[in-house]
């Protein structure tokens, strides 16, 4: 008897989250692997947008105010983030690539922290929406952002 394939379901109150997919891939696309993940995250990311009734889909990318006021001066974070780039807000470093199709219903987080929860209002958001599950589709994992993010969603308060 062969292998039936059942239809992925999320429930009814699900949000698809892509985790820091800036124009500063850090060079996933240059292994043959890193662009086939890529190519992968688009065509589900098109799957969702296609979709007549779709999810909440929010791309998160880590981005700081003029000044980066979030930031304490030589603090390791502060040290590790500036390898990468200023990431201030409406920066090269800070924007969604363009690569993955987003709309007016699509959030684009703005973020403090790696994590997807620190610095950010994700969770206000999450509950506005009556959000149950959150599906992490993708995400360019600098310093652990879905292990910290998921380590967030295991534990809600």
């Amino acid at each position: 008897m062969g292998i039936q394939e059942q239809p992925v379901c999320f429930g009814q109150h699900y949000a698809i989250l892509h985790l820091d997919w800036t124009t500063l891939m850090c060079g996933i696309d240059d292994s043959p692997r890193g662009k086939s993940m890529v190519e992968s995250c688009i065509k589900w990311n098109d799957a969702i947008h296609a979709k007549a009734e779709r999810p909440l889909t929010i791309f998160t990318t880590l981005a700081f105010r003029r000044g980066a006021h979030e930031l304490a001066p030589n603090s390791p974070f502060a040290k590790l983030v500036a390898r990468f780039g200023s990431f201030e807000e409406g920066s090269p470093a800070a924007e969604i690539d363009p690569r993955f199709q987003r709309d007016g219903q699509d959030v684009v987080l703005h973020k403090s922290r790696w994590s997807a929860t620190s610095g950010s209002n994700l969770t206000q958001i999450l509950r506005a929406k009556g959000i149950d599950t959150v599906v992490i589709v993708s995400g360019v994992d600098q310093d652990g952002v879905a292990a910290q993010s998921m380590l967030i969603f295991s534990s809600p308060d």
